[in-house]
């Protein structure tokens, strides 16, 4: 998998040859990870996306990007990483559970704010290198061992994610016309959890638990917290779509395709 490619570091922003970051880390069962990439609108062009083979090129090796330089890479691996996997691996159980969708599962003694810097360090990485000189405040906050100083526009959710495909979404808006609500995000689903990074947004995520306040606690401080998460499918690209797999056919159907 190793590659020479020089760019922009996503955290540090210095121009440099590149190294391959797992997102997820690659402890968390995304070390020998198949997948193929599919262009998004490619995607959108066979009559139904369920029955027409996509063709793409198929990667090993686990998912993710040529985006953070060795520094920075190993920064994130020597400090957040353990925790954010004791935290992951935490959920996989109730993932698994197919015949519930509601979950509420209280963790102890966890390093929150470990937790947090390392998914939004995932969100780094699979956006652009415009993304993270617009959104400088993401790599200060993780680059900054200490720092709490997450601004107010930027929130964190996540969700219980054990159906449907690998969903790798930069950054986008989704809009709900029926609602009338608008949501600018970028989305991460690697089972046994989704992840999704709001900016801007001020209204609630219903089947979404919240974890922006892992912000407040210092780095080494440790505490429990209940989740409430509902276990969404994620059959289509396409932001915050939670659609059971037979609604999407059905739609389909009555299309006209």
């Amino acid at each position: 998998m190793s590659r020479r490619i020089k760019d922009f570091c996503r955290i540090c922003g210095k121009y440099s040859e590149m190294t391959f970051e797992h997102v997820p880390p690659k402890v968390t069962f995304n070390k020998n990870t198949k997948y193929k990439e599919v262009a998004f609108l490619t995607f959108f062009e066979s009559k139904n996306p369920f029955e027409h083979n996509q063709k793409g090129k198929v990667e090993q090796g686990g998912v993710g990007y040529y985006s953070l330089c060795s520094p920075c890479n190993s920064n994130l691996g020597s400090k957040y990483v353990s925790s954010f996997n004791r935290y992951s691996n935490s959920f996989i159980n109730s993932a698994e559970k197919k015949d519930l969708n509601y979950f509420e599962i209280e963790m102890h003694d966890f390093e929150v704010l470990k937790v947090l810097k390392q998914t939004i360090s995932m969100f780094l990485a699979m956006n652009s290198v415009l993304f993270s000189k617009r959104n400088k405040e993401l790599a200060d906050f993780v680059s900054n061992l200490y720092s709490q100083n997450l601004p107010e526009k930027y929130r964190i959710f996540i969700y219980l994610n054990s159906e449907g495909q690998l969903r790798n979404l930069p950054l986008m808006t989704s809009v709900n016309f029926s609602f009338g609500l608008s949501v600018y995000a970028s989305e991460l689903s690697f089972p046994p959890l989704g992840h999704v990074l709001t900016i801007g947004f001020d209204g609630d995520l219903p089947y979404h638990h919240e974890i922006t306040h892992f912000k407040n606690y210092s780095i080494d401080e440790k505490t429990s917290v209940v989740f409430k998460m509902f276990r969404l499918p994620t059959h289509l690209p396409i932001l915050l779509d939670y659609r059971e797999k037979s609604t999407i056919q059905n739609r389909i159907n009555n299309s006209g395709h």
